[in-house]
């Protein structure tokens, strides 16, 4: 079911041979990277004349903004498949202050 919620995306070998190799109880451990970054001549722009500590918490506050609005879909979908034991162990990475 995973695989086919993020068709399209790049699946490592590894990976697939791993998912192949399970029996349908086992549970494989993975991690996500998204694709989505800030951009980084913008921020470099927007932070030109700021103090290191006011750069620093501009960078947080839109890595922590651009996380929410492009992770939510995979949260859900994996906190969904906790809910009928087929996920567990769950660790979303973010930025901390």
């Amino acid at each position: 079911m995973l695989v086919a919620f993020i068709s399209g995306q790049t699946i490592d070998a590894n990976l697939l041979s791993a998912m192949s190799d399970a029996d349908s109880t086992d549970l494989i451990r993975i991690n996500i990277f998204m694709g989505n970054q800030l951009d980084h001549h913008s921020v470099r722009s927007t932070t030109a004349n700021m103090t290191k500590i006011e750069k620093r918490s501009y960078v947080i506050s839109e890595m922590k903004t651009l996380a929410e609005n492009t992770q939510q879909n995979v949260l859900d979908f994996l906190d969904g498949n906790r809910a009928i034991d087929k996920v567990e162990n769950i660790h979303p990475f973010s930025v901390s202050t």
